[in-house]
């Protein structure tokens, strides 16, 4: 019989080291990284934009803000004389009244008088004296060299924080804060003074001179209802004190010397409107610089 023949094995082909299971799991889990890798390349990169942009964003807001509030101060500043002007004051006198109405209020709880502390507010409202007679005669580059010259002078003889306002024209509202109204006639005379001894010399070798008359009121007039008066109201008062400077013969001041026996609620109306009645029927005092009382009517109070 013949010899079995034994089957022969057919030859294993083995898969290219590129298709085997290992390197396909290497080659995944590197494209898994490479992924991760360019995913947080991409994320740090967006960052660094962000960064960036917020950085220029911040810079830009920054100028912005700086621009408004150079904006803000210019709109507060007179061009002409560099002094605050009224709507500076309408924006920080609210403020300050509130102040002096809590101020007041304590004392008055208390049970002491609130005056003789030096925590009145005064506003002296002066006018430059014939100006009009200044610009015609002078010219108007005469008259804004005079009101600029007058704003250092008028600043010169004020505390530092006092503050100078160019109310308009040839209007000057100095607004002294935590003073004595009983010494406001002091403060008044230095105004007067500074324009009363100086002399202006224009850029043509001309001279000339130039007085100033001053009405002042304290704030709160009413020192036992300081809320029975606004400080527009005491600037009204001031005013009617300044037409009274001015009609007894300039050159002086006039203002609100004492409240007096007046302290009502009843009775503030008038003071806004009606001065000269009230100082005529001795319900209110004013102290004056003018000889004789000329300011109203003689009832007023003469101190040099």
């Amino acid at each position: 019989s013949l010899p079995l023949r034994r089957p022969q094995r057919r030859p294993t082909i083995l898969a290219p080291w590129w298709l085997r299971t290992w390197f396909l799991a290497l080659a995944g889990l590197s494209l898994v990284g490479l992924v991760f890798l360019g995913l947080r390349w991409r994320l740090q990169r967006l960052h660094r934009q962000n960064e960036q942009l917020e950085a220029l964003v911040h810079a830009r807001t920054e100028e912005l803000e700086s621009a408004n509030r150079s904006l803000l101060e210019a709109s507060l500043i007179d061009p002409l004389t560099g002094l605050h002007n009224r709507r500076f004051l309408t924006m920080t006198m609210p403020e300050e009244e509130v102040r002096l109405h809590r101020m007041f209020r304590l004392y008055i709880q208390r049970g002491e008088s609130p005056l003789a502390r030096n925590e009145d507010l005064v506003l002296f409202l002066g006018d430059l004296d014939h100006f009009k007679h200044v610009n015609d005669t002078y010219g108007h580059a005469a008259g804004d060299q005079v009101l600029q010259e007058t704003s250092k002078l008028l600043r010169g003889v004020s505390r530092t924080s006092d503050t100078l306002v160019r109310w308009g024209g040839e209007e000057f509202l100095l607004v002294a804060k935590r003073s004595d109204r009983g010494k406001a006639h002091q403060i008044a005379e230095k105004l007067c003074q500074a324009l009363r001894y100086h002399t202006f010399v224009l850029p043509d070798g001309r001279t000339l001179r130039c007085t100033i008359s001053i009405g002042f009121a304290a704030f709160p007039i009413l020192d036992q209802q300081p809320e029975a008066l606004t400080w527009e109201d005491t600037l009204q008062v001031a005013d009617q004190c300044l037409y009274a400077a001015k009609h007894a013969g300039r050159d002086g001041w006039v203002g609100v010397h004492t409240p007096g026996p007046i302290d009502s609620f009843e009775m503030a109306p008038r003071f806004r409107v009606d001065l000269e009645g009230l100082v005529k029927e001795g319900l209110v005092q004013v102290s004056s610089s003018f000889p004789e009382g000329k300011a109203f009517g003689g009832r007023d109070i003469v101190l040099n």
